[in-house]
């Protein structure tokens, strides 16, 4: 028999912008909200295990594990999960072991921050964490370690700092946030588009580039207007730029509007952000786009939008929850869809019977 006093389960669930997307590494504003899909790790430390094992096996905790070692993973690997957890190590400079089981609800690829929540959930099996933002910060890491890739600290913020039937409206520019009620009455409604996300590391990093080249430009985003913009001469950067400062205004007056019965303008809200997302910022693709127009004409549906980094993936909509049993009923939705909660944050929970 084995104490349960070395078992630990951590829980990370994923998260939804509501409005807000590429301001984070701009030192913009976003409102995301964190949903019950989980990330879940299983974790043994067990006498006598000297090296580090994973598992995805769902259903026995001792079956089908790998080892993972920094010798054992290539920086080159298609092995995601050995990957972020040799990323973990190295971002806490220690030499990990004991046995980890994996589950997780979150699809892959869609938009939903699967990688934040793995990374935080890496980070909470093996340390503890008094700081949330520190955690934030640690997760990032762990991340551009692992995929060689910049990013900013929207996911993990919406993630370490979400609390249950809140959404948090985050300023990146303080590092700040404010944790605002969603309506009892509305539901989230993630839908993946099937289109798998297709945003290279290379078409992210040109964003994240020109990002800065902007800045040097016209200075700091997080108080510009549009009327700022225009020492931009070269058009693309100038649309890049347009998008950012009208979507910060665009999370303010959802923010504003979320505490209001005034529910119709967050879909008007919605539509214009992913209509500045398609044209200006071009991280939307016509399947997108027009699958956007076709939820926004169902009965009951207050908006939509496409929802993460782009090129594929879910759109999130907002819809009356007294509307959800005829939308289910009489409309013909794509298969993999969601309807969610606003949830909280990580937890960490210990295991007292034995196994």
């Amino acid at each position: 028999m084995i104490s349960s006093s070395s078992i630990k389960t951590v829980i990370c669930p994923a998260r939804v912008n509501l409005i807000g997307d590429h301001t984070d590494y701009a030192d913009g504003l976003a409102l995301p909200v964190a949903v019950n899909l989980f990330t879940v790790a299983t974790y043994l430390k067990e006498e006598g295990v000297k090296s580090l094992y994973i598992s995805t096996d769902a259903d026995k905790l001792y079956d089908n594990f790998r080892e993972v070692t920094s010798d054992k993973v290539s920086p080159d690997t298609s092995d995601q999960l050995a990957k972020f957890t040799i990323a973990a190590q190295r971002l806490l400079k220690s030499e990990l072991h004991g046995k980890i089981k994996f589950t997780s609800s979150i699809p892959i690829g869609a938009g939903l921050s699967s990688s934040a929540s793995f990374s935080l959930t890496l980070l909470l099996t093996f340390k503890t964490f008094n700081d949330k933002m520190v955690l934030a910060k640690a997760a990032q890491q762990v991340e551009h370690i692992a995929t060689n890739n910049q990013t900013g600290l929207l996911d993990q913020m919406a993630i370490v700092f979400a609390k249950e039937n809140f959404a948090t409206l985050i300023n990146f520019a303080t590092e700040t946030v404010e944790n605002i009620k969603f309506p009892e009455e509305i539901q989230i409604i993630v839908i993946h588009s099937e289109v798998k996300r297709q945003l290279s590391n290379s078409e992210y990093s040109k964003r994240f580039s020109s990002v800065k080249n902007i800045e040097n430009i016209v200075g700091k985003f997080n108080n510009l207007e549009v009327g700022d913009l225009t020492s931009i001469k070269d058009y693309d950067l100038f649309k890049l730029a347009r998008h950012i400062v009208t979507e910060n205004s665009r999370v303010k007056h959802f923010a504003s509007e979320l505490t209001s019965t005034n529910y119709e303008s967050l879909g008007e809200i919605m539509e214009e952000s992913h209509e500045s997302l398609s044209k200006d910022y071009g991280v939307s693709l016509p399947q997108i786009d027009e699958l956007v127009l076709e939820i926004n004409r169902l009965p009951g549906v207050i908006g939509s939008r496409m929802t993460g980094g782009g090129f594929g993936g879910c759109i999130v909509a907002l819809a009356y929850k007294d509307a959800i049993k005829e939308l289910k009923n009489k409309y013909n939705l794509p298969n993999r869809i969601w309807y969610l909660e606003p949830e909280g944050g990580p937890k960490i929970l210990y295991n007292k019977s034995t196994l």
